[in-house]
């Protein structure tokens, strides 16, 4: 994949094909605009969208985005694209500009609820805050770029991730344009697993629905393997990573449970985070501290995604003769199926005569 991206570790040595990619995607976020401002028609109107966004910051982060590829990664649109447009909520505040992307509550207006398995008193902050994507500009940083939008504007990031995981399960059934995507879902991938990045103790923070940590409970009571999709993002300290978890789960509907994994792992350092990709390990143990669910995770020394992605390889490799060793059986058979269909037939009609010789003078 990093030979395809050109990829070296958070930067790109081909910027006719950063050129492409970039374009792809601000057309790609442009569309998704839209059409949120066709199904909801007023994208003031009180939507939570992913259980997370209020309708207002997915069109404040989508412009955010754009805004970015074009003036700090420095994507080319086409002539007159873009010129003279007043972009929907210019000027309106911090998230108009960059900003974190948190709407303001309306007033009387009711958040969803969070069903959890108790709630930790945490503080709350805003991880992204102060990160600025300045220093990510030019097209052969747009790896880097991507990485810092998808944490600036954390709306991109989940779709982008969202499209990630049903590809993963839905590739062989959804139209492709359901994976839009999937240019900056691997520029990302890519860039961190080509970086590679050094050893540290990292603490990764999420939440888990009702099956998944019941999937997860019982991993680590078997002591079984787990393999996350995509870059994993994480913190070097768990008071970071308690903080941000803080944050998560206010506008769910759903059973959600906040969990903590605590490893020592190869990560990349980029945008605010600790990064892996498609990283793997044994799930060794499982506490509850303050109501937050920690989990344990032990080093394999043979992760997983190489295991994978060698099987894979030699499974690639083997297709084309096993299919051609397929054909070459196929082919007789049905040239003998040919053959014996007239004997079969002939056979029916002289049966037929035999019985009418039988039956002849009865």
């Amino acid at each position: 994949m990093a030979a395809f991206f050109k990829v070296d570790g958070l930067t790109m040595s081909d910027e006719e094909k950063a050129q492409k990619i970039g374009l792809e995607i601000h057309g790609h976020v442009k569309d998704h605009l839209e059409a949120m401002k066709n199904m909801h028609s007023d994208l003031t109107k009180d939507v939570t969208v992913f259980d997370k966004y209020k309708l207002k910051d997915v069109g404040d982060q989508c412009e955010g985005v754009m805004k970015a590829l074009v003036d700090i990664g420095g994507v080319k649109l086409p002539e007159g694209e873009g010129e003279g447009e007043k972009k929907e909520g210019e000027g309106e505040g911090e998230a108009a500009e960059g900003g974190d992307g948190e709407g303001e509550k309306k007033e009387g207006e009711e958040g969803g609820e969070t069903k959890e398995e108790g709630k930790a008193d945490l503080p709350k902050f805003d991880p992204y805050e102060s990160l600025s994507l300045d220093g990510m500009s030019g097209l052969s940083k747009l790896p880097e770029l991507m990485l810092g939008m998808s944490n600036k504007y954390p709306y991109f990031g989940d779709l982008c991730k969202a499209q990630m995981l049903a590809w993963e399960f839905r590739h062989d059934t959804s139209p492709p344009a359901s994976f839009c995507f999937g240019g900056a879902t691997g520029l990302m991938d890519s860039a961190i697993d080509k970086a590679g990045g050094d050893a540290k103790e990292v603490w990764f923070a999420g939440l888990a629905g009702a099956d998944d940590f019941e999937s997860l409970k019982e991993m680590a009571e078997g002591k079984m393997d787990i393999l996350f999709p995509g870059v994993l993002k994480g913190w070097e300290s768990k008071e970071t990573a308690l903080q941000y978890l803080a944050t998560l789960g206010g506008e769910a509907k759903n059973e959600t449970h906040k969990v903590l994994y605590h490893a020592n792992t190869s990560v990349v350092s980029a945008a605010g985070n600790l990064m892996a990709h498609r990283y793997s390990a044994k799930v060794d143990s499982h506490k509850v501290v303050d109501n937050i669910n920690e989990f344990e995770l032990t080093e394999q020394e043979n992760p997983l995604k190489h295991h994978l992605s060698a099987n894979y390889t030699e499974w690639k490799d083997k297709l084309p003769a096993a299919l051609e060793a397929l054909k070459a059986v196929v082919a007789p058979a049905e040239e003998e199926k040919k053959e014996g269909e007239g004997e079969e037939e002939k056979k029916e009609g002289e049966g037929e005569g035999e019985e009418k010789k039988e039956g002849e003078g009865e």
